[in-house]
């Protein structure tokens, strides 16, 4: 992508539909996030989740609440997210903000239905919550929840993380990695070094 491409969504405005942000408050709520993007990304990584095909495009009558920037709603993982909607919606090469965005808020509105669902079938208790968006997590080297209907139980053990684009070390050109979920692990990195090391 583009480095415009990435300035635009950065701050530009993306607005969740009425039923959207009503989940939004419900989640905020129970869960106690204290910022609107946490309880947004929670409602996208929902809609991502869930299997093939993606959403559909929101109808043009569609009532939006206040919408919030890129910046915001994305904290700091932008070219994560980015990654993710992208290759989710096939968005192509000629695919611009505009597609991006209708994207972003199509995912925002059916990650909202998906959760109140799941809120309804775990009568509204957060941690019977927790426990089932838990089952979306994908299974040690498989490819997770998106290959049927219903979730896919995930795995519990240690997760190998690549660090760094190449994740080899300079000197010796060895792998460096990062073992997460190990037994005794506290599940925390710390990697410092100058930009672009």
């Amino acid at each position: 992508m583009a480095l415009d491409f990435e300035e635009a969504v950065f701050k530009g405005l993306i607005k969740p539909s009425e039923t959207a942000f009503g989940v939004e408050e419900v989640l905020r709520t129970k869960f106690g996030f204290g910022s609107r993007y946490e309880s947004a990304q929670l409602m996208l990584a929902r809609s991502l989740a869930a299997p093939p095909p993606g959403p559909s495009a929101l109808a043009a009558g569609t009532t939006f609440a206040k919408s919030l920037p890129g910046e915001q709603l994305f904290s700091g993982e932008l070219d994560l997210w980015i990654v993710l909607l992208v290759l989710d919606g096939d968005l192509g090469v000629g695919a611009g903000v505009e597609d991006f965005r209708a994207l972003v808020e199509a995912h925002w509105h059916r990650g909202a239905l998906l959760l109140r669902e799941d809120l309804e079938q775990c009568s509204g208790d957060p941690a019977k919550l927790a426990s089932l968006l838990s089952d979306y997590l994908p299974e040690a080297g498989g490819n997770g929840a998106r290959t049927g209907g219903a979730p896919t139980p995930g795995v519990t053990g240690e997760i190998r993380m690549k660090v760094g684009s190449v994740s080899r070390t300079l000197a010796g050109d060895k792998p460096v990695d990062f073992a997460a979920g190990r037994r005794g692990s506290k599940g925390r990195c710390g990697i410092w070094g100058r930009t672009e090391s």
